[in-house]
C-alpha cells in the first residue's frame, strides 16, 4: 500500500513540476506547442515523406549498411526518431521536446540573463528553416538519418556539458521552473510572442518559398492513402509547377478515370527543383515519382528495376519495400512477397500493411478483390520489347509506342501520351476510337478542334461531330505576336483563364526557356 502510494505521489511529483514548469517558463511551453504544431501542419508530410526514404529495424544485420558508415550510430538513432513519424503527431511530439531541451540546455549553460534569453531559441529555429530551406536535398540523395540525428546529437552534448557544469562547477543553473524570478513582465510577454512567432515565421516561409516540396509529400501521403479525387484537387489547387506534382496529377487522373478530361489542369511550364543528384548536377526530381508512376501504369517490371537500383544506392526503404512487395504479389512471386514482408515487418508501425499483405498472398481470393491492384494488373503490356526500344521516361514512351491496349485505361492514357508529347498524327488515330462512340473527352475535342482549325482536311473522317475550333481561333487571336518571350509570359499571367485547355499547353507548357535546363544527357531521347 505504501509502495503504491509512494508511486503515486511520484507521479504528482512530476505533473507538479510540468505544471509549474508551464507556469514558470511559458515561453518555453509556447515554443515546444508551435514547433509540434509546426511538425504537424506544416512540415508533417514532408518528415513522413523523409521517413518513407528511410528505414530503421532493432535487427543489427538489416541496419549494417547504416552502421558502416562514419558516423552510423548518429544515423541509427536519427533513423529510430524519423520512424516516429509513421504518425506526425507522434513524431512531432519527440522532435518539439528535443528542440525545446536544446533551447532549455543552451540558455542554462550561457546563463543568459532575462533581456538576453530569447537567443537560446535562435539555433533551433535556425535547424528548422535550414530543413526547410534544403527541401528534397535534406534526404532524397542523402542520408535521411541526419535529420533528427544531428539534433540528437546536439542535445547529447549539451546534457553531457551541462551535467559536468552541475557536478563539478559552483556556477548555479537557470532552471526552468525559476525562470520567472527574473523576468519583468514586459519581457516574458515578449519571450511569449517570440517563442511563438520563430516556428509560425519557418512555416510561412516553407508555404511560400518551398510549395512543392509540401505539396509532392501530401500528393505521396494520399496516393498511399488511395484518396485519388482529393489528390488531384490538391493539384489542380495550386498556382506553382513542378515536374512531380504533374506526375502524380497524371497518376491519380489515371485512378480516378478523369484523365481525359482534367489532365491540364495544372502548369507544365516546369521549374527546377531544389534537388541535386548524385553527380552535383541539378536533377529534375524523377527519382521521386518514376517507380509510383510505371507502376500503376502498369510497368511492373521496369517499376520493379527503378525501385532494385536505387536501393543500390541508398539501401533499404520503407517505400521501396512497400513497392516491391506489391510487384511480387502482382507477378504472383509469394516466397519472395513474404520475404520482402519479413524485413518490413521489423520495422515499427508496419503491421496493419504487413498483414493486409501477409494475408493476401496466403489467401489469393483477397488479391482477387483488391480493386487498385487488379486495375494495374489489366494494364500490364500486351507487347513484350526491351526497354531501349522506347522514349523516357517509360510510362509515357511506352503508351506513345503501344500498340495494343489490353483495356479502356490503357487506350486513355496512351491517347493522354500522345497529346502530352505534342504527337499530333498519333493522337488522331488514337482518336479515332472515341469518334466511333460518338462523344469525345474534353481534352480529346480541344485538340482536335485546334486541328480543325489549322487544317480542316486532317480531321474530315470523324464526320459531323462537334468539335470547338471557334474557341481555338479566338485563343491564337489572343496570343498572337512576333516576341516570342513576350508571349510566353503575357500566357503565363494569363494561366488561370486557360485552365485545362490543350491549346494553351501545345504552346505554352514547354519551360521557361530563361531558366537553367536539367542535365541534357538525361533528356536526350526522352519526352519533356
Amino acid at each position: 500500500m505504501n509502495g503504491k502510494q509512494e508511486k503515486m505521489t511520484g507521479v504528482k511529483g512530476i505533473f507538479r513540476r510540468f505544471a509549474g514548469w508551464c507556469v514558470a517558463c511559458p515561453h518555453a511551453m509556447l515554443f515546444f506547442i508551435s514547433v509540434w504544431l509546426w511538425a504537424v501542419f506544416s512540415y508533417g508530410d514532408v518528415l513522413r515523406m523523409a521517413r518513407e526514404y528511410s528505414f530503421f529495424a532493432f535487427d543489427r544485420m538489416l541496419m549494417s549498411a547504416v552502421w558502416e558508415q562514419p558516423y552510423g550510430s548518429l544515423w541509427i538513432g536519427g533513423r529510430a526518431m524519423l520512424c516516429l513519424f509513421a504518425y506526425p503527431w507522434l513524431g512531432g511530439l519527440a522532435f518539439s521536446i528535443l528542440l525545446t531541451l536544446i533551447s532549455w540546455m543552451i540558455g542554462a549553460l550561457l546563463r543568459l540573463p532575462a533581456r538576453w534569453r530569447w537567443i537560446q531559441y535562435l539555433p533551433a529555429a535556425g535547424y528548422l528553416s535550414v530543413v526547410v530551406w534544403m527541401g528534397f536535398d535534406a534526404f532524397v540523395f542523402r542520408e535521411p538519418g541526419w535529420l533528427m540525428g544531428i539534433p540528437l546529437c546536439v542535445a547529447l552534448i549539451l546534457a553531457l556539458q551541462l551535467a559536468f557544469v552541475r557536478s563539478f562547477s559552483h556556477r548555479s543553473l537557470c532552471w526552468p521552473w525559476m525562470c520567472q524570478t527574473d523576468e519583468s513582465r514586459q519581457v516574458r510577454q515578449f519571450l511569449q510572442v517570440w517563442g511563438l512567432l520563430l516556428p509560425l515565421a519557418v512555416a510561412v516561409y516553407g508555404g511560400i518559398a518551398r510549395s512543392d516540396v509540401r505539396l509532392t509529400a501530401r500528393l505521396q501521403r494520399l496516393m498511399w492513402e488511395q484518396k485519388w479525387d482529393e489528390m488531384a484537387k490538391e493539384a489542380e489547387a495550386w498556382n506553382g509547377s513542378s515536374r512531380p506534382v504533374a506526375a502524380y496529377h497524371a497518376l491519380a487522373l489515371v485512378r480516378n478515370g478523369r484523365l481525359l478530361e482534367d489532365l491540364f489542369r495544372v502548369r507544365y511550364d516546369f521549374k527546377p527543383l531544389h534537388l541535386i543528384s548524385r553527380k552535383g548536377q541539378p536533377s529534375e526530381g524523377r527519382e521521386i515519382y518514376e517507380a509510383d508512376c510505371n507502376f500503376h501504369a502498369g510497368l511492373i517490371q521496369s517499376a520493379f528495376r527503378n525501385d532494385m537500383e536505387q536501393m543500390t544506392f541508398d539501401g533499404i526503404g520503407t517505400a521501396r519495400l512497400r513497392r516491391m512487395i506489391r510487384y511480387a504479389v502482382l507477378r504472383g512471386e509469394d516466397n519472395l512477397a513474404l520475404r520482402y514482408l519479413y524485413v518490413l515487418s521489423r520495422q515499427p508501425f508496419e503491421d496493419k500493411f504487413t498483414n493486409r499483405y501477409q494475408c493476401m498472398v496466403q489467401n489469393p481470393e483477397l488479391f482477387m478483390k483488391d480493386v487498385e491492384l487488379q486495375s494495374i494488373a489489366a494494364m500490364q503490356p500486351l507487347e513484350d520489347y526491351f526497354e531501349s526500344a522506347y522514349m523516357k521516361p517509360l510510362f509515357i514512351g511506352y503508351y506513345l509506342g503501344m500498340r495494343q491496349a489490353g483495356c479502356q485505361t490503357a487506350h486513355d492514357v496512351a491517347t493522354a501520351a500522345s497529346l502530352y508529347a505534342r504527337m499530333l498524327p498519333l493522337f488522331c488515330y488514337r482518336a479515332a476510337a472515341y469518334a466511333r462512340e460518338g462523344h469525345f473527352p474534353t481534352v480529346v475535342a480541344d485538340a482536335l478542334g485546334m486541328i480543325k482549325a489549322s487544317d480542316p482536311h486532317a480531321v474530315s473522317s470523324f464526320g459531323g461531330l462537334d468539335l470547338p475550333a471557334a474557341r481555338y481561333v479566338e485563343f491564337a487571336r489572343t496570343f498572337a505576336g512576333t516576341d516570342t518571350m513576350e508571349v510566353y509570359h503575357r500566357a503565363i499571367e494569363n494561366y488561370s483563364s486557360y485552365l485545362g485547355y490543350y491549346p494553351f499547353y501545345y504552346y505554352f507548357g514547354l519551360p521557361d526557356p530563361s531558366l537553367t535546363q536539367t542535365d541534357e544527357k538525361e533528356e536526350k531521347g526522352g519526352v519533356n
